[in-house]
């Protein structure tokens, strides 16, 4: 593969068709300090875990909740520590500060800083994450939904994703994806790890010249190009109308005041010469009796 030209990227519309992955291990749902001991000892001794967060959705602009779920996975156990019950505690906090136990996330910037909504001097350690990871390997694509689709050909459902992450109970789905997710991170990292990924195979290679810049250089099927080019048109059509509006705004206000008077003054002045003209008689000069 010619890295300079070529590129692994792949469109929404082709994940969409691809089948619906389905997580294969164990779940925990942690909610008490004494299940937060057990699970961290497993976790510890696993070395490598899988990590992500999940946070309740605001559909207020500017107003955020904290992080409520935690979930860190093994290959085959994903354990959800509920944070909006438990908070971080101490040993938790060891656990995400220790360098020699490794943590797989994606985009993990964003969850250290939704963690520090509750511990504000938290320092993660040991934590590698997959958008920078996958660059490695010639994939362009920084989604977790789409970088699974590229490896294992199939496709992680985010149907869950804007559900209440602080309910009382979390449903079986909610569960369900919130480990894949996880997991998925694991899975991903174990792979490229063994060599088992070969970017020159993929089927995936793209050029680069079909990436679409104002789409984050993200691969566009032929129906979401029609859409984004649609809405790329919309834009452009708006942002000539206000161009108008503004431009003729300007151009009402070009007029002094002294010549806004002036307008006035002769306007007024021919509003009273014609009714002069109108209240004479016939016949009568515009000159008075005097003058002649």
């Amino acid at each position: 593969m010619n890295t300079l030209t070529q590129t692994i990227a792949i469109s929404k519309e082709t994940v969409a068709e691809m089948p619906v992955v389905e997580y294969p291990g164990e779940i925990t749902l942690v909610d008490t300090p004494e299940m937060a001991r057990v699970a961290l000892r497993e976790l510890t001794r696993a070395r490598v875990v899988g990590f992500d967060t999940e946070t309740r959705p605001s559909f207020h602009r500017g107003h955020m909740h904290n992080v409520a779920l935690m979930q860190l996975s093994t290959d085959d156990h994903c354990f959800l520590f509920r944070l909006n019950i438990l908070g971080i505690s101490e040993p938790l906090r060891k656990f995400l500060e220790d360098p020699e136990i490794i943590k797989i996330g994606l985009s993990v910037h964003d969850d250290f800083s939704v963690m520090r909504r509750l511990v504000d001097d938290l320092d993660p350690q040991g934590f590698i994450d997959l958008q920078e990871y996958v660059k490695f390997f010639h994939i362009n694509d920084i989604s977790l939904q789409k970088i699974y689709a590229i490896v294992f050909r199939e496709k992680i459902s985010k149907n869950q994703r804007l559900t209440n992450w602080e309910a009382p109970v979390l449903t079986e789905q909610q569960q369900r994806y919130a480990a894949i997710d996880a997991w998925a991170c694991l899975r991903l990292y174990r792979t490229f790890r063994s060599g088992q990924f070969h970017p020159d195979e993929s089927p995936f290679i793209v050029d680069r010249s079909l990436l679409c810049p104002s789409m984050n250089n993200q691969l566009l099927g032929p129906a979401e190009a029609a859409r984004h080019a649609e809405a790329m048109k919309a834009a452009e059509e708006k942002r000539r109308l206000e161009a108008g509006q503004q431009a003729a705004g300007p151009a009402r206000a070009k007029r002094s005041p002294r010549s806004e008077k002036v307008r006035k003054t002769s306007t007024r002045k021919g509003r009273v010469a014609k009714s002069a003209k109108a209240s004479r008689k016939p016949g009568q000069s515009s000159s008075s009796s005097s003058d002649q």
